[in-house]
């Protein structure tokens, strides 16, 4: 099952606006403070992205038991394998970088693998 998060990715600086791969303004700009994958700056994922994904991979996750598993920004051996999971594209091709380590997007997926965990220790 794959899930597109709509964003235009990495962002070049130029002056003091932000541009797309495709030479397009964007003005939702999160600074990641780190160089990932050759880029500074993201568009921003908004809240309600971040909301409506949480749900969506509960759901999935309880529909066909998906394992949620903490998510690397890396290359996870793991998914290169094949295995069940929670993956993103960055897991599995350096070079992509249209899920990037967003503070938002990250605490979401923290909290959805702990209460995971939390669940499966109860059971």
């Amino acid at each position: 099952i794959s899930i597109e998060l709509c964003s235009w990715g990495g962002l070049t600086k130029k002056g003091n606006k932000f541009y797309s791969w495709s030479n397009q303004e964007v003005t939702n700009v999160d600074i990641v403070g780190r160089n990932f994958r050759g880029y500074d700056y993201f568009e921003k994922y908004t809240i309600e992205q971040i909301t409506s994904l949480k749900k969506l991979l509960k759901q999935l996750s309880e529909d066909f038991d998906i394992p949620l598993n903490p998510i690397t920004f890396d290359i996870n051996a793991d998914a290169l394998k094949g295995k069940p999971g929670l993956f993103t594209h960055v897991e599995v091709k350096t070079s992509k970088s249209d899920c990037y380590p967003n503070k938002d997007l990250i605490s979401m997926l923290k909290d959805l693998t702990d209460a995971k965990d939390t669940k499966d220790a109860k059971t």
